[in-house]
């Protein structure tokens, strides 16, 4: 309590203040060693032990800074500040840190290719009726595709004499074409009532195109197509001559297994092949070659062939095999951060809809991270380079 003295003087007694000097915190630390992962080099502030695992993960053999930082958060530490390193070949050259990441490499699907016989020559191809292709396909017996190719024949059934008439005429239609016209003359014939096989065939012969007429042995006269196979064809179609030349009908249809024996398609054979139960394709190559390519495929595939029509055809008579391809690198990924952990990881992809997939990232039997519904097209919401790589998604 102040007092009252001479000269109206107040004395006034203060304690004196006390100073206070504030203690630097003993409960923030940093760390320098080596770690599971996490980056090289940078100091990262971790508040726990669990942050540090996080970032650093965990305990491996040779590695003392997890142990630190555990032993420091169990007394009471708060805060720390970590810094991961590594081996350098040179410690004044950052550039030589010895430590890589983990990588893998995503693969497309596999290819495997057929067994193919190639160098074929273009079609169609002129064979000799009768010919025939051996096909050794995989383990299966020798298949043998026959090319065949018979003329359309039209036949008289009487050797002769021919009751005609000065002006008779025979109208006849081969393989489609236009209708021929063949006129008979007196002057043709010694007696044209009479007429000859010998007689009658010189006249057709002449006057007729695309045929051949001869007299069989046992003596009628035949009209053959110069074509041979089932579109060959002999038809006829008109003229007053036709009841005296005492046909055996008025059309005849060439035989065979394809239409032309003098011109074969790539398709006829396919159909060969097809009808013979042969499992082989008969397509044509880049520059219109016949290739003949096996059904199977892989390494397992085998396809040769044999016979007179190989050569004929422009086909090798070497064994052929497939061959299976791995499917190339589409997509690859990388440890977030270098260090042998990621030699632990294995990334597993899974087949989505719509031309997507789902990408998992596995420890042993744990799925450690899995992205949903990728794409590898770069225009895609979903690309993954981009979502894995994001720093909130990734």
């Amino acid at each position: 309590m102040a007092e009252l003295g001479a000269s109206k003087v107040i004395i006034r007694e203060d304690e004196p203040p006390i100073r206070i000097v504030v203690s630097a915190a003993t409960a923030v630390a940093g760390m320098v060693g080596v770690a599971e992962r996490g980056p090289i080099g940078q100091a990262i502030r971790v508040g726990s032990w669990e942050d540090y695992a996080r970032v650093f993960g965990g305990f491996v053999p040779g590695a003392d800074l997890p142990h630190a930082a555990l032993g420091f958060f169990q007394n009471g530490g708060r805060v720390l500040y970590a810094v991961r390193t590594a081996h350098y070949q040179d410690p004044d050259d950052a550039a030589t840190v010895t430590a890589a990441a983990g990588a893998a490499g995503l693969l497309g699907a596999a290819t495997a290719t057929a067994a193919r016989v190639t160098g074929g020559l273009p079609a169609p191809f002129a064979l000799a009726s009768g010919g025939t292709l051996d096909v050794l396909v995989g383990a299966m017996p020798v298949a043998t595709l026959t090319f065949e190719g018979q003329p359309a024949r039209l036949a008289t059934t009487t050797s002769g004499p021919f009751l005609l008439a000065d002006g008779m005429t025979l109208e006849v239609v081969v393989d489609g074409a236009p209708p021929q016209l063949v006129t008979f003359q007196t002057g043709d014939f010694a007696t044209i009532n009479q007429a000859t096989s010998a007689e009658l065939i010189a006249v057709l012969a002449r006057d007729l195109v695309d045929l051949t007429v001869t007299s069989l042995p046992t003596g009628p006269i035949e009209l053959r197509t110069v074509t041979a196979g089932r579109a060959s064809q002999i038809r006829i179609t008109g003229g007053t001559a036709v009841a005296a030349l005492l046909l055996a009908g008025d059309q005849a249809v060439g035989t065979g297994t394809v239409d032309r024996i003098d011109a074969v398609t790539i398709s006829e054979i396919d159909a060969l092949l097809a009808a013979t139960a042969v499992a082989v394709n008969a397509v044509a190559g880049p520059n219109g070659g016949l290739v003949l390519e096996s059904v199977a495929v892989g390494a397992t595939a085998r396809l040769q062939v044999q016979g007179p029509a190989a050569a004929v055809l422009g086909l090798d008579t070497v064994l052929h095999l497939g061959a299976a391809t791995p499917g190339a690198v589409a997509l690859t990924v990388r440890g977030k951060d270098p260090g042998a952990y990621a030699n632990r990881l294995a990334a597993a992809v899974r087949t989505g809809a719509a031309g997507r997939f789902d990408l998992l990232i596995m420890e042993g039997i744990r799925t450690r991270e899995t992205f949903l519904s990728l794409s590898v097209e770069p225009t895609d919401e979903r690309y993954a380079p981009t979502l894995v790589n994001h720093t909130s998604t990734g």
